[in-house]
């Protein structure tokens, strides 16, 4: 945040000062997710106040050019969200508790709408406006061997064999097997993945590397209605990212991607470009969470993207070339989904 309230030169004479030669790790390495509350000054001026805040002495123009500053800082980190003034303050932190529950695995009403969109062809970095600011990344995912896996079969094929009247089996044995906390999860899978942030000459294309970070996401997909899927992610050292590399899946192809990240309007998009063990594969990601009907008030209406389709509901970047939303059906999955993609094929 800090970087928002001193000149370029000045930030990077503390990095400096402070020895901190990898920006990636000040940003990405601390923290499992940035949760930006914008301010009531850009939104829902008529609520912005300096009466209730002896702290506050910002004007209304001067906290808005600020929480815009704030936001840029942030850009990159790959769970960044931002919580505008589209819901009246209790909707708004309706939302914010529900992203926080379902960022820690809990469950939430927090609807994830389609927010992967098929693109025409890679951006052109030119093409961005000024104001938009960037950051480009080279991203390795190595999906992991799944050692719980068998047990699951096991669980599932020793389940099958109760139906069956003439064969014998330990009915105690078999209960303990069944309520064991991964009967439940219809497919589980983890993955490594190294994200390294580019500095991109615009003259020469030359990259320079600034620094790279590690995560690890565990993905468990249950036969629950309302909570399908639990997505828990964490930060992970290089150690551990080079430890969990040798538990790699063979199955399965390591996958390399080139990403951009920007915000536009208020809402965190990532460009996918994919290098490996595809190319010509560029999806749009955008980080728009739409909650219930209730939380619906103030100035906008977050329950219109379940309402009138999901191009209503993404204010989609004017620059880019979208061909098309992506279904969650079958067919998308298989041919989109990175968790596919890196499939090795026979």
């Amino acid at each position: 945040d800090g970087s928002a309230y001193m000149t370029r030169s000045e930030w990077k004479d503390l990095l400096l000062k402070r020895k901190v030669s990898n920006v990636c790790e000040l940003r990405e390495g601390r923290y499992n997710a940035v949760f930006h509350v914008v301010t009531a000054a850009e939104g829902a001026a008529q609520y912005y106040t300096l009466e209730n805040n002896e702290a506050r002495t910002e004007t209304p123009e001067l906290a808005r050019e600020l929480d815009e500053k704030t936001r840029k800082a942030w850009v990159g980190h790959p769970n960044l969200r931002v919580f505008d003034n589209s819901t009246n303050f209790e909707g708004k932190l309706r939302r914010l508790v529900e992203a926080t529950a379902k960022l820690v695995g809990l469950p939430c009403k927090l609807s994830r709408v389609t927010t992967k969109f098929l693109l025409r062809c890679k951006p052109d970095l030119k093409n961005f406006p000024v104001g938009v600011d960037y950051h480009v990344f080279d991203v390795e995912k190595i999906y992991l061997y799944d050692v719980d896996s068998r047990r699951r079969s096991w669980v599932n094929w020793y389940g099958s064999l109760a139906d069956s009247d003439n064969i014998l089996f330990n009915a105690k044995e078999l209960e303990q097997e069944e309520t064991h906390p991964t009967a439940n999860y219809v497919e589980e899978y983890s993955f490594v993945r190294k994200r390294t942030q580019l500095e991109i000459n615009p003259e020469t294309k030359e990259e320079t590397v600034v620094g790279s970070v590690y995560g690890q996401t565990t993905v468990k997909r249950t036969n629950e209605k309302q909570n399908p899927t639990i997505e828990v992610k964490r930060i992970i050292t290089k150690r551990e990212y080079n430890a969990a590399c040798k538990t790699r899946d063979q199955s399965r192809h390591v996958v390399k991607q080139k990403r951009i990240s920007f915000l536009w309007n208020m809402q965190s998009f990532t460009v996918h470009m994919y290098e490996e063990p595809v190319k010509d594969l560029c999806i749009l990601h955008a980080q728009v969470e739409v909650p219930d009907d209730e939380d619906k008030g103030g100035s906008g209406d977050v329950g219109v993207g379940k309402r009138c389709g999901l191009m209503n509901s993404v204010d989609l970047p004017p620059f880019l070339e979208i061909e098309r939303p992506l279904n969650d059906t079958k067919k998308d999955k298989s041919q989109y989904g990175a968790f596919n993609i890196s499939l090795k094929r026979t």
